[in-house]
């Protein structure tokens, strides 16, 4: 019988809708892991997140299964090979997420246009059904995280954080390391995820920022075809 000690180090995916936050996930899990390893480099935060196993932590790495106008070479097969417990899917309002995919890739284009277009209601379509046929551990909701980012993403971290991966232990399962809450504060302070709460700041990644550019029919129509899928 082995007696090696394994650390779990494997990718987690977190996959969500263009526009549906997971590069926010991950800016501030990478923010988590610089700040825990004293990392003094100048990647960016994405950046520690998609490597964070050169910190002796598991990587979070974001797709949108391929349905994003931006590169995302992360596929619905490659995410089904991965066990359940490393995918996590993140929700976001469509209404938001929609109007910030077009205000920051397409700002030229009407309303109509790019609804009509590949990454409007086609996109909504199209990652809907790959998302499907994938199982998740958990659904992180977007909203939720910016209401209370404490103890979401407290939670998030913690599911993530490194475990003991050998069965032959007693000790499987266990988490390698522990949680810390003043970095949780720290993370949270740092991203101002708190301001996301008022769409009124303007920020396209705020909640209910969906409001400042849709007409009430437009809102009705986006509702409409999402419940229909």
């Amino acid at each position: 019988m082995s007696n090696v000690s394994m650390t779990d180090l494997s990718d987690v995916f977190l996959v969500g809708g263009a526009g549906h936050g997971a590069d926010l996930v991950q800016n501030i899990y990478g923010m988590y892991v610089a700040k825990d390893q004293m990392y003094t480099g100048d990647a960016p935060n994405i950046a520690v997140a998609v490597d964070a196993h050169k910190f002796l932590y598991k990587p979070v790495k974001g797709t949108s299964l391929g349905h994003t106008p931006i590169k995302d070479n992360i596929t619905k097969e490659r995410v089904a090979l991965s066990p359940t417990s490393h995918s996590y899917a993140i929700k976001r309002d469509w209404k938001d997420a929609l109007v910030q995919t077009w205000k920051t890739e397409f700002p030229e284009s009407t309303w109509e246009e790019f609804r009509d277009g590949t990454f409007g209601f086609q996109q909504i379509k199209d990652f809907e059904s790959a998302a499907s046929e994938l199982v998740f551990t958990k659904t992180v909701s977007y909203e939720k995280l910016v209401a209370e980012p404490h103890a979401e993403l407290t939670e998030f971290i913690y599911s993530v954080l490194p475990q003991q991966d050998n069965p032959e232990f007693g000790s499987f399962g266990n988490k390698k390391r522990m949680i810390n809450l003043d970095m949780i504060d720290f993370v949270v302070q740092e991203s101002k995820v708190r301001e996301l709460r008022d769409p009124s700041s303007g920020l396209l990644e705020s909640v209910g920022i969906h409001k400042h550019f849709l007409t009430e029919d437009q809102i009705s129509e986006v509702d409409e075809f999402v419940a229909s899928l």
